[in-house]
């Protein structure tokens, strides 16, 4: 799995963990903010520079999020800040490895969907979403639907989603279907 490492690891650290359908260049405002610390951002299987590690499942997500604390933070331990996906990963790692974990934020990570998604969860849906998603016009419907700040977000964000495959849709959906209550 790609990390991007920034700042001293005798800092505290933080790892930053994206949402669904973006990668790590999701945090790069962040990481700005947080220079005075050592920031680990992860690509997750099947995006950014990981696209090529399949398939995406939570608890790998999380057991490699631990691995990469473990192994890169001095101290073994981390704050963790997940958004949407990122943030079901962070509930995810809290149940599984809770020792590697300092301080925990799950952004948006949407527990409780209604029953009415899954009449929707079907692959077939995801294989006509990717299809319009090549379409410049609704590319760029989508983009100003997103507010991207900045021509950086913009490019990075309209690039991630010409990416996306629909296998790739469907798990990231499937894993925000599947958890629908925080693990015990």
């Amino acid at each position: 799995m790609y990390v991007e490492e920034r700042g001293s690891k005798t800092k505290p650290a933080i790892v930053f963990i994206h949402g669904g359908g973006v990668a790590g260049w999701m945090w790069r405002q962040q990481l700005e903010h947080f220079a005075d610390y050592y920031c680990l951002v992860p690509d997750l299987p099947e995006h950014g520079r990981s696209i090529d590690l399949e398939p995406l499942e939570l608890r790998d997500c999380a057991q490699c999020i631990a691995d990469l604390i473990t192994a890169k933070v001095p101290s073994g331990k981390a704050h963790v800040v997940g958004h949407s996906l990122g943030g079901k990963v962070v509930v995810e790692l809290l149940a599984l490895r809770p020792e590697v974990v300092d301080r925990a934020v799950a952004a948006s990570a949407l527990f409780g969907l209604p029953a009415l998604l899954n009449l929707f969860h079907k692959p077939w849906i995801y294989r006509l979403a990717t299809a319009m998603l090549k379409r410049d016009a609704l590319l760029a419907l989508t983009a100003k639907q997103l507010k991207f700040p900045d021509e950086f977000y913009l490019e990075n964000g309209l690039n991630a989603l010409r990416r996306l495959s629909p296998e790739t849709m469907f798990r990231i959906f499937d894993q925000l279907v599947q958890y629908q209550s925080i693990p015990q």
